[in-house]
């Protein structure tokens, strides 16, 4: 059983509580990404050949919630809009969710 757990909340509604047992890490992190359209050749020249994004993906603006930890698998990815609201409580000793939010 995790000593330590983060519940985590957007706009009120629960995504997951996330722990690690015993040793390991456990983060919680929000990223923002918006990358220049003209950048788009030089970094496909440098790309795996299997690379396949579309110059409109590459640069789409991009909020994003992640909650992972090691040695697990993430436990949640969300993504996330302006005027969101998050919500990281850090719990004692408890339960984890069972089901990982991948939206």
């Amino acid at each position: 059983m995790p000593e330590v757990r983060f519940q985590v909340l957007v706009n009120g509604k629960q995504l997951c509580i996330a722990g690690v047992d015993r040793f390991g890490v456990l983060s919680a992190c929000m990223s923002w990404v918006r990358r220049d359209p003209e950048r788009y050749v030089a970094w496909k020249a440098e790309a795996e050949p299997t690379w396949s994004t579309s110059p409109e993906e590459w640069s789409r603006e991009n909020i994003e919630l992640s909650v992972t930890s090691l040695p697990q698998l993430p436990w949640c990815r969300h993504e996330l809009s302006i005027g969101d609201e998050v919500t990281i409580r850090v719990l004692g000793p408890g339960e984890t969710s069972t089901e990982r939010d991948q939206a």
